[in-house]
């Protein structure tokens, strides 16, 4: 999906696979707490799950920091 999305235009150029495990992690980690059976209950799940996918999709659309230009010129070498 990032491979496709920076084909289209849609996502600024970025090495997929980094940013695929970056996204997976982010998934993971912010449902392990709030979704615990010991954590309190969690009364809106949507707002949850529309914030996560907020955070993923700012993280694969922003615009590129100063060093992630490095770091894909140093992956095309």
């Amino acid at each position: 999906m990032i491979r496709g999305g920076i084909r289209h235009g849609d996502f600024p150029a970025q090495k997929a696979a980094a940013s695929a495990a970056c996204v997976m992690g982010a998934l993971s980690e912010g449902l392990i707490g709030p979704l615990a059976p010991e954590a309190p209950d969690l009364a809106d799940t949507r707002a949850l799950i529309d914030a996560i996918i907020g955070f993923c999709l700012q993280a694969v659309s922003a615009a590129p920091h100063a060093h992630s230009s490095r770091v894909l010129e140093a992956s095309n070498d």
